[in-house]
């Protein structure tokens, strides 16, 4: 990553933001760090060869091919709801996302299906694989896996999303764990503590923003979106994952992609602090902070 890269655009917001996140920046390093020694623990076997950390873009289909003979596979979200997953038969997977404990019936049409498979494929799988997911998933991934070849590993996270370019400078330092803002960021940091010397990343276009749409009657958002299992044709008008749930409004949509940027050049630094090269391998990506 760039040694300047910038995570404030305003010095006096910076400072604002340094006055009023201290106590937060105290209470979640006293939280995290307990959790952080547990969860280092948890991956002091896992073998330490080159990893692909593959993302959800669209750019992901015409880039498998990228993947080395023998290297590992870190997985995301739905990756094995795909028909042809069974040719990467990955190493790891993460579920940061709250559909993956939520009850089926409230899940919309568009994802409805695809978590459900997960699940199957999870209890059909015949190859040993590490799942990450954060705590309050474990109830309810322990009671639909019933696989012996899959491990649950809890995965620790920051419960506030800070903006003061200080205390994120310093959290990398103590290797804290990024927020739930995004999936290929948590698995990056799990090969960051994982100690793997050489992480490769595909299909993490984050190019959403360029689907993002206001119903031009009614001002309600949705976005316009091809995910890396559809064809270019086949873009999906999705509104939310949850059926009764409100569509967010344009504001917060970009804010959280704003957001995501953000916490993609702290894992960078992350790298960069732990010796670990990581390298942005998509053939299309708005991602600036990880060296191609």
């Amino acid at each position: 990553m760039q040694s300047n890269y910038q995570l404030s655009y305003s010095k006096k917001q910076n400072l604002t933001y340094l006055i009023s996140e201290f106590f937060l920046f105290i209470y979640e390093i006293i939280v995290c760090f307990p959790l952080l020694i547990k969860f280092k623990y948890s991956l002091k076997n896992i073998d330490k060869r080159k990893l692909f950390i593959l993302g959800n873009g669209p750019s992901l289909q015409k880039d498998l091919h990228k993947i080395k003979k023998n290297s590992q596979i870190f997985a995301v979200n739905t990756f094995l709801s795909k028909n042809y997953f069974k040719s990467y038969k990955p190493n790891f997977l993460c579920c940061i996302d709250s559909m993956f404990w939520a009850d089926f019936n409230r899940l919309s049409s568009s994802v409805k299906k695809s978590v459900q498979k997960t699940f199957i494929e999870l209890n059909k799988a015949d190859w040993h694989m590490k799942v990450f997911i954060p705590n309050q998933a474990k109830k309810i991934f322990k009671s639909r896996i019933k696989n012996e070849k899959i491990e649950l590993i809890i995965i620790p996270s920051l419960s506030y999303d800070f903006e003061c370019s200080y205390y994120i400078k310093i959290l990398s330092c103590l290797n804290i764990p990024p927020p739930r803002i995004n999936v290929v960021i948590t698995a990056i940091y799990i090969g960051i503590m994982s100690r793997i010397r050489a992480i490769q990343l595909l299909g993490i276009d984050m190019d959403r923003i360029y689907s993002f749409k206001v119903d031009q009657n009614t001002n309600k958002t949705y976005m316009d979106y091809v995910h890396f299992s559809e064809s270019i044709n086949s873009s999906i008008k999705f509104k939310d994952k949850f059926k009764d749930r409100k569509e967010t409004n344009m504001y917060i949509k970009l804010k959280r992609e704003a957001s995501t940027f953000k916490w993609y050049a702290y894992v960078s630094m992350l790298g960069k602090n732990n010796n670990v090269l990581i390298r942005n391998k998509s053939s299309k990506s708005l991602v600036d902070s990880i060296a191609r």
